[in-house]
């Protein structure tokens, strides 16, 4: 039972910590549709890449407390396994996902050169601003890219990696081109 209620703290995290995400990507889309002179860049997204992962935290800590939860979550041996796991999505799974889509958006680039589809000098642009996991095998990463004229993207995506390749499994725009 006590592990179904570290679960459901752990869920109430990620829920909290959606919540943030989106509403920072409501914030960052009326910025940038605003007409303001401002740009976000590598810095803005890092904040708020932060500022999940404590929403995170923070949700996680106030369910264990509500819940009456204390001490260490899991035994120490799951604690191990789930830090190595962690520490292998960081070290293999943020760049299997960066290289995923990079090539993605490079073959596209491609096909539209190709076809001459409004392809000129400035593409193609491609920029990550944050990657990390939330969890092992579960990556947020923010990135935009401009293959084209009227073909790019920008806004938070969740990738589920599991070794062997990457799978996107949610994304939050804050424009498409």
């Amino acid at each position: 039972m006590k592990i179904l209620r570290e679960l459901a703290s752990y869920l109430v995290g990620v829920i909290l910590a959606t919540l943030v995400m989106l509403g920072c990507t409501s914030a960052t889309s009326h910025i940038i549709f605003s007409g303001l002179a401002f740009e976000p860049g590598t810095g803005f997204y890092t904040l708020i890449a932060g500022l999940i992962a404590i929403s995170l935290l923070l949700g996680w800590w106030l369910a264990r407390s509500h819940l009456g939860l204390s001490g260490p979550p899991f035994s120490r041996h799951v604690r191990v396994v789930l830090l190595a796991l962690y520490f292998a999505t960081w070290i293999a799974g943020v760049p299997a996902v960066l290289s995923k889509l990079t090539a993605e958006e490079v073959s596209a680039y491609k096909q539209m050169r190709a076809e001459h589809n409004r392809v000129w000098e400035a593409h193609p642009f491609i920029a990550f601003d944050a990657s990390f996991p939330v969890a092992p095998f579960l990556l947020l990463t923010h990135h935009r890219y401009q293959v084209a004229g009227l073909y790019g993207w920008g806004g938070w995506e969740v990738h589920l990696w599991y070794v062997l390749g990457c799978r996107s499994v949610f994304q939050d725009s804050e424009w498409v081109s």
